[in-house]
């Protein structure tokens, strides 16, 4: 997969933005747009916003792929013979694609609000999942790794009320003797904006 078939798949083009994340409370009021469609007006919150495109997260990838450092790759376990720009595609395309479809919720509940903010610190947040060679051997290589499934639960130790367990787990496309490697966070929601509490925490599950 090369950079212009990535692009063609998620639809996008080479400008500076193509996605933004916005925190903040609904006004109450209602607009229209130039396309016909009515969308409520929200008051954003500028400490939680985020704009990203998901090339330059390409780049990020391909930068960390090709930093020197070796590459666990399922091919060739023992070293990294493998085409790391190939891998960085695939790992953004399945990775970027699914999180961005996960994320298409109106945002209104505390489930979804929960999920929107992991999902958007992991796409943000990108360079050290990337770089980390442990999580590259427990998925068996970045270019094998795709999302199973996102899950949304409320935490067990609970203080303001809003705070919920958001796993994301990856599988190997290739190998599902891997299993599943599971990146869980915990978000509290009782502000307009979000916040991660405490360290991601990763483990295994089958």
């Amino acid at each position: 997969m090369t950079t212009d078939d990535l692009r063609l798949f998620l639809f996008e083009d080479a400008g500076p933005a193509t996605h933004l994340a916005i925190a903040g409370e609904l006004t109450g009021k209602r607009v229209k747009l130039s396309t016909g469609d009515t969308v409520e007006v929200i008051e954003p919150e500028l400490r939680g916003m985020s704009t990203w495109n998901t090339l330059a997260l390409l780049n990020v990838a391909k930068e960390k792929l090709t930093s020197g450092r070796p590459v666990f790759s399922s091919s060739s376990p023992t070293g990294p013979v493998f085409d790391p720009t190939s891998a960085a595609n695939l790992f953004v395309g399945r990775i970027a694609s699914r999180l961005y479809e996960s994320a298409r919720n109106d945002g209104k509940s505390d489930q979804e609000r929960a999920m929107n903010w992991a999902a958007t610190s992991l796409l943000v947040n990108v360079r050290p999942l990337l770089g980390n060679p442990i999580f590259q051997q427990s998925v068996g290589g970045l270019e094998n790794v795709a999302i199973s499934d996102i899950q949304v639960n409320p935490t067990s130790c609970r203080r303001s009320g809003q705070e919920y367990d958001v796993q994301i787990a990856f599988f190997n496309t290739q190998n599902t003797l891997f299993g599943l490697t599971v990146l869980a966070s915990t978000v509290d929601v009782s502000d307009v904006v979000p916040v991660t509490l405490g360290n991601t925490r990763v483990f295994n599950r089958r």
